[in-house]
């Protein structure tokens, strides 16, 4: 089973590249809302850390595939492992490994490739089954987690981190696949490693603080309102999302229109 699994993942990433290559042919849009991006994060000196790449606003009808590149200063950051998030585990690569291996097995593959060097994180995402939408990513939240070491950071010190394109002959843009095989450039949203006596960016909404603002969120602050449950001091600071100390219905009112992706903005003092 080993050597299948091995020659399954080659059949996938295969499928992958032949994918992305053919939907290259299409010109490129830019993609409304839909971002890439990374959440920011306050550090002891010298401490272990993770940071994690985000999607945000993904559109409605999925997309097949994802290039694009990562951008530390090697210098002030180790990068030790990459842990595969919720939003990249759609069932595509287990899925690929059925079909290559002609087994009716489940697998732990995986649709998203990595590789680290010279101060990038390369990423792909991508699946083969482009007339199958259940294993197309649909849903905003973690792509991946980066951990890592503060090698070169001393107190009071902040390093960025970028989403750019991957550093290769002909690549020129952070590029996503929609479901119709068109190339799309999402926002590129950098974010920053800030050790000791810095701020960490509130994400207004994020109520359960996992990086996305989504449904659950809405939900607990909903819960909150008629006393079924309790929030801590930072869920209640993200859940007030007018900025006025305290939480109402106006703050679930607005919480429900940014959902709903009205064109309205969390973290506005009232």
């Amino acid at each position: 089973m080993k050597i299948n699994k091995v020659i399954s993942c080659m059949a996938a990433a295969g499928c992958a590249a032949s994918m992305l290559g053919s939907a290259s042919v299409f010109a490129a849009d830019s993609a409304s809302d839909f971002s890439i991006g990374v959440k920011s994060v306050s550090i002891e000196k010298g401490a272990d850390f993770s940071f994690d790449v985000v999607l945000e606003n993904v559109p409605a009808d999925g997309i097949v595939g994802l290039d694009f590149a990562v951008k530390y200063d090697s210098t002030a950051i180790k990068v030790n492992s990459i842990t595969e998030g919720a939003a990249s585990k759609t069932g595509s690569a287990a899925e690929e490994d059925k079909i290559a291996s002609g087994l009716n097995e489940a697998s732990n593959g995986s649709s998203l490739a990595t590789n680290v060097a010279n101060g990038e994180i390369s990423a792909l995402w991508a699946t083969g089954l482009i007339s199958t939408s259940q294993y197309w990513i649909k849903n905003d939240g973690v792509l991946f987690t980066v951990n890592c070491t503060a090698t070169g950071l001393n107190d009071g010190d902040t390093s960025e981190i970028e989403i750019v394109p991957v550093t290769r002959k002909g690549s020129t843009s952070v590029d996503a696949v929609d479901s119709s095989l068109k190339v799309i450039n999402p926002a590129a949203k950098p974010g920053t490693v800030t050790v000791g006596g810095g701020t960490t960016e509130i994400l207004y909404g994020d109520v359960d603080g996992n990086g996305v603002v989504e449904m659950t969120d809405l939900t607990m602050l909903s819960q909150r309102l008629i006393g079924d449950i309790t929030l801590t001091e930072e869920q209640t600071i993200r859940a007030d999302v007018i900025i006025n100390s305290k939480l109402t219905l106006e703050d679930l009112s607005l919480l429900k229109q940014y959902i709903l992706k009205e064109k309205v903005t969390l973290g506005v003092k009232a």
